[in-house]
This record gives C-alpha cells, sequence and structure tokens, in this order.
C-alpha cells in the first residue's frame, strides 16, 4: 500500500475523488503524482508480490511490497505468505468509477426485473462484493501501405472466344483501428466478461499502482496472440466494407472478400486494467445462489440468474392461453399436424437440452491456456443424462410416428397420442430448467484465490 507522507498510514484510491486518501489524517495526494516514475518507465515488466493464504490456499495479487495479515476470502487473521514475481506490467488501466454502494445497487436492480428468478432471491441480501482489477487485452491495428489486387470484370463472347476485361487495381490504405478488447484472464468466463461490456478505453490512464491502493488484480494469463485472428477479422470484414462503400472498386471487378486478402495489418497488444465488481447472492435458507460481474466505470450488471420452475410453468399457461386463441380463430390444426408439432418440439427440446448438458459441470475458464476437461463422474453424469433426453425424444416420435402409421379413423387417438408425446416433451423441457439452474450456481471466477473488499 502507498504510505501516507504525514502520518505513516496507508492510502486507498477513493472512487468518488479520483484521489488516494488517508482515513486517519483526511490527507489527499493526485494518483498521477505517485510512482511517477512509473508512469514514464519504458520497462515492461514489474515486481508484483503473491500472498498466499495458508488456511485455505487463496492468493492475492499486489503490486505493493507489504505484508498482508489477514485473508479476505476465509477471513483468517494470519500473516499471508508472500513472495516476489515479476510480472508484465500493464500499459494502462481504468479506475473504478462505480462504488460498491452503486454496484450494489445495480445488481439489485438486476434481480428485480428478473421476472422468472425466484422470490427468495430477489429479496436475498447480498452475501459478498469485491472490487477487482480485470486484464484485457487492448488490440491497436493500423494498415498505411500500398494494395495491388488483379481484378477482371464486363465477360463477353467474340465469336469463339469470350473476352474479358483484367484490370491491375492499385490504390493506398490509411486504416487504423483500437479499443478491440479481450478478456485476458483464462480464470474469467468469456460469457461474463463480454455481457458487462464495453469498457470505454478513452477514459483509461497510463497505467499506475496508485489506482490500484486498495484492491488486487488478475494479472492476466491468456498470450496476446489467442485473439489475434479474431481481432483482424474484425477490422477486416468492417474496413472491406466501408471500402467498397466509399469507392468503385467494385465496378473494376474487386469484390470484398478480394480486399480482405490483399490488405495486411499490424496489430500491437496493450495490456489493459479494467475494474470488475464480482457480487455473490444467497437467499434465506440457502437454496438459491447467485453470481453477478458488475462493469466498474459504467455499472452494467452480467448475472446468469436461475429460474422458478412454479413462475415458469404459470408463465407458460398465461402464454399458451392467448396463443391457443389466435389458432382457434384463424385456423383449426388437424390432428395429424398436431402430433408433427409436438415431435418436432420434442426434437427442438433435445437438441436445446443436450447443449445445456455440455454446461454442466463446466469450470469459469476463459480463452487461453486451460481447456476444461470434465472429471470422470461429471463425464457419467452428463452421458446418463443425454442419453435419457435421447430415449425420451425417440419415445416421443416413436408414439407420434405409431399413430400417423396406423392412421385411425378417430380423431381421439391422434390427440391420446399428442397428449403422451406431450408429457415426454414436457419432461425434456422441465429437466432444461433444472439443467440451467444448477450450470448457474457456480462459484465466482477464482474469488476464492483473489480479491477485495472495498473498506
Amino acid at each position: 500500500m502507498i504510505k501516507c507522507k504525514n502520518c505513516g498510514a496507508d492510502m486507498r484510491f477513493d472512487i468518488k475523488k479520483h484521489m488516494l486518501v488517508c482515513d486517519f489524517c483526511d490527507s489527499t495526494v493526485e494518483v498521477a503524482n505517485v510512482h511517477h516514475t512509473d508512469i514514464v518507465s519504458e520497462q515492461q515488466v514489474m515486481e508484483a508480490v503473491i500472498h498466499t493464504c495458508p488456511q485455505c490456499g487463496a492468493e492475492l495479487f499486489t503490486t505493493e511490497d507489504t505484508a498482508a495479515t489477514f485473508c479476505s476470502y476465509c477471513g483468517s487473521s494470519v500473516l499471508l505468505e508472500s513472495r516476489m514475481v515479476m510480472v508484465n506490467r500493464p500499459d494502462f488501466i481504468i479506475p473504478f468509477q462505480i462504488t460498491k454502494e452503486e454496484a450494489e445497487a445495480a445488481y439489485k436492480k438486476k434481480l428485480a426485473m428478473a421476472v422468472f428468478a425466484p422470490k427468495a432471491l430477489k429479496k436475498a441480501e447480498i452475501e459478498s462484493i469485491r472490487g477487482i482489477y480485470m486484464p484485457y487485452w487492448e488490440y491497436y491495428l493500423k494498415s498505411k501501405d500500398k494494395v495491388n489486387i488483379r481484378a477482371s470484370t464486363n465477360s463477353r463472347r467474340s465469336g469463339n472466344y469470350i473476352l474479358t476485361d483484367s484490370y491491375d487495381v492499385e490504390f493506398y490504405t490509411d486504416i487504423t483501428s483500437d479499443g478491440l478488447e479481450y478478456d485476458a484472464s483464462s480464470k474469467f468466463p468469456d460469457d461474463l466478461s463480454e455481457a458487462c461490456a464495453p469498457f470505454y478505453f478513452k477514459e483509461s490512464k497510463l497505467f499506475n499502482s496508485g489506482y490500484m491502493s486498495g484492491f488486487y488484480a488478475d494479472l492476466g494469463d491468456v498470450d496476446p496472440s489467442i485473439y489475434k485472428n479474431d481481432v483482424e477479422k474484425t477490422v477486416s470484414d468492417t474496413a472491406a466494407i466501408e471500402i467498397m462503400e466509399n469507392s468503385n472498386l467494385k465496378s473494376f471487378g474487386v469484390s470484398e472478400n478480394s480486399l480482405k486478402r490483399a490488405i495486411t495489418y499490424e496489430t500491437e497488444p496493450g495490456l489493459a486494467m479494467y475494474p470488475v465488481w464480482f457480487a455473490s447472492a444467497r437467499d434465506s435458507k440457502g437454496k438459491y445462489i447467485n453470481y453477478a460481474a458488475i462493469n466498474g466505470q459504467t455499472g452494467k450488471t452480467a448475472a446468469d440468474l436461475p429460474v422458478d420452475k412454479k413462475k415458469i410453468l404459470i408463465g407458460t399457461v398465461l402464454f399458451a392461453i392467448p396463443i391457443f386463441l389466435l389458432f382457434y380463430l384463424l385456423f383449426t390444426p388437424n390432428p395429424v399436424a398436431t402430433v408433427l408439432i409436438v415431435a418436432l418440439l420434442s426434437i427442438i427440446g433435445t437438441r436445446i437440452g443436450i447443449n445445456k448438458i455440455r454446461e454442466m459441470g463446466r469450470t469459469d475458464r476463459g480463452a487461453g491456456i486451460y481447456k476444461y476437461k470434465p472429471t470422470k463422474e461429471e463425464a457419467k453424469k452428463q452421458k446418463a443424462e443425454k442419453t435419457k433426453m435421447i430415449w425420451r425424444m425417440i419415445a416421443s416420435i416413436a408414439v407420434c410416428a405409431l399413430v400417423l402409421l396406423i392412421a385411425p379413423v378417430f380423431d381421439i387417438f391422434y390427440y391420446i397420442a399428442a397428449i403422451v408425446a406431450g408429457v415426454l416433451c414436457g419432461w425434456t423441457y422441465w429437466r432444461i430448467f433444472e439443467l440451467h439452474n444448477r450450470s448457474v450456481m457456480r462459484p465466482l471466477p477464482q474469488l476464492e484465490k483473489r480479491g477485495c473488499d472495498e473498506s
């Protein structure tokens, strides 16, 4: 931590004042005036201290050479084991703009707007909330070069020959793009990092460890080359469309694809630290628990919310009634069509269920060095659940196919078959909601090993 020059106490970064403040003597310091040599330094690495809790194994990361006397995860009042390491020094940082109280309000608003969320969860108190600087790769791309493209157009027949006008098209590009961001931590799930984006890079500062005073950070472990192809494809697609719309290249037979192949880019990644609040809430009975990531700059909240199956059932009935009336007024489906619709819904539900099964037991690891492999026990459960869904689909389709094959005279047999197949289909959809709830009951991204409560 940064020491106060007046009283020697630890200073912290105040989100509202955007200054370092001392809680003992009320002294304030501009962050830009702290560690000025670090700001102008061109070194690509810096020293960082990893604090490891001997009780629970939690790891806390900080750029300050100080002793940690308690674990923010398990609360043990012990001296944490520390070691000094060299890590990549971030290039930029976006300081926290949203306070802890504002982040809590944003999360509660998210819960309040979740119509199908369990009532107990919507009334639950926030169990914990921690501010962590998460690493992101910011990519700067440019293309300033002469481009040559061989193109052809206007093919026509002349006697026994086909004549084609060919052109050597030459032009210069001046393309620049920045602000493309990608999560640089394999521990931070990409779905959450993308859902709480965007961060506005224009508000970033040159990295200064003063902004991290009072917070910890995930320093990142994803190599920038992981996203290089995605970044270049995004810029290439956008640039090709813009160039084609604002030039006459199309009249010379130049296509977007040939343009993409002809233009090359210089890609330069920069490591930036972005503020994220991680929050969790649990109902009083401990039945439901939910986690959220709140953008520490904008307050945008991302959360996978569980659903109340009773609310889903009531909502389905309320939704089905007007649909049924609409069908009844416009046209009456014949028995054969009813059976076919139920069979189709069974296939769709099974497909959705199989995709949801893949999320069972998932770890919170994003792109990069980690690739999740389920344990033998998890794989066994996934296979069993998948097999049950497939057999329910087969049984449902078999019932529908049987009645269609027999083609009974009375409509009642078609409707009985539709009901039986519908029950099997509904069973699958019911399991999908259960699997969804199980998949969102997940631990925070390595929160048990990283994080800091704002004091």
